[in-house]
């Protein structure tokens, strides 16, 4: 059983999927024991949930909850369903709804006696969810903290130690601190590119996070080679659509602006709406800075009525779902307002 296990893991860590949710699956209907089941169902779930199935993942991650209902010694397990569902809601734009699985995930961790790297993995995820609502100080913290565990238990050097590189790299981007996040944003490619190859998704999606921050400093041709490059991957490994192509799309479109080609970056701008659309649907908080954006180069090319709404559409989203003070939502009100 463990054997069929590891291989369903290894697939997963290598984007092989299908071939992940097929190994899983049959490892669990050759399972009869109450714990192993719930270890496998967390993988199966986890797996779903990379293959962009959140219903089906979220229904999984609730069974793991129930079958452990009242048993003691299996706090690891929880912790890792309830990262799994935070990360579901998180990533459907319910952010009230992560937070509750998310701390609950962390103080759970905390009590762990063996269990520093999940404890390490919750922080993390908790601090993906503040950056995304703006609480970016509270981000920081966590991500640290995430970080100086996670290098004192597997070392600097292992591809944990790049996610959390990347994430402080992002965080930092967003605060303005871009030197930080240039630096974060390097370290993370370079661990990752080491340990997983320079194509491994996950260092693509380094490389892109790193992309983003080049395009604010202006290192436009060497993020837009990167976020080209990033394209062809994520096609190749998770087709269309998919979030990661709909944020490259987004800021290949901030390269063409920046570049003056304010045709190709509306292109761009309303492929990116267009696929977020699809994946979240019509309010989702990913699609109002996208919107913003939009709204500025009509607003640009004259057309008004156009940006009004396209402006308006993008605040009252933004409104809806993140913190006041957050620079996201201080940028689209002081666009959009008064309109």
């Amino acid at each position: 059983m463990p054997d069929l296990h590891d291989q369903a893991i290894e697939l997963l860590s290598a984007y092989r999927l299908n071939e992940a949710d097929a190994t899983c699956s049959r490892a669990l209907r050759r399972c009869n024991d109450p714990l192993e089941r719930a270890n496998l169902t967390c993988t199966l779930a986890h797996i779903r949930e990379a293959d962009s199935q959140a219903v089906s993942a979220k229904k999984l991650y609730q069974k793991v909850l129930q079958l452990l209902h009242r048993k003691h010694g299996v706090g690891i397990f929880r912790v890792k369903s309830w990262r799994g569902l935070g990360r579901i809601h998180r990533v459907a734009g319910d952010y009230q709804g992560a937070v509750g699985f998310l701390r609950l995930a962390v103080r759970q961790a905390e009590t762990l006696t063996d269990g520093r790297l999940e404890l390490a993995d919750a922080l993390g995820d908790l601090g993906v969810l503040y950056r995304y609502m703006g609480r970016l100080e509270t981000s920081v913290a966590l991500y640290q903290r995430a970080l100086e565990i996670c290098i004192a238990e597997s070392g600097p050097r292992q591809p944990a130690v790049a996610t959390f590189y990347h994430m402080l790299a992002g965080v930092n981007h967003v605060r303005g601190h871009l030197t930080e996040a240039e630096t974060y944003g390097r370290q993370a490619v370079e661990i990752r590119s080491a340990a997983l190859g320079p194509d491994h998704p996950d260092t693509v999606a380094d490389a892109a996070c790193l992309a983003a921050i080049l395009i604010d400093t202006g290192g436009l041709d060497e993020a837009e080679a990167i976020l080209k490059h990033a394209q062809k991957v994520f096609l190749k490994t998770y087709g269309s659509p998919h979030f990661e192509l709909a944020v490259t799309l987004h800021n290949l479109a901030s390269i063409a602006n920046a570049k003056g080609d304010d045709r190709r970056a509306a292109k761009l701008f309303y492929q990116s709406l267009q696929m977020k659309e699809q994946l979240f649907g019509p309010t989702h908080p990913d699609l109002a800075m996208t919107l913003n954006n939009l709204a500025v180069l009509e607003q640009q090319s004259g057309k008004e009525a156009k940006a009004t709404a396209l402006g308006r559409r993008a605040l009252a989203i933004a409104q809806a779902h993140l913190d006041p003070g957050h620079p996201s939502l201080e940028l689209i009100r002081g666009n959009w307002c008064e309109v």
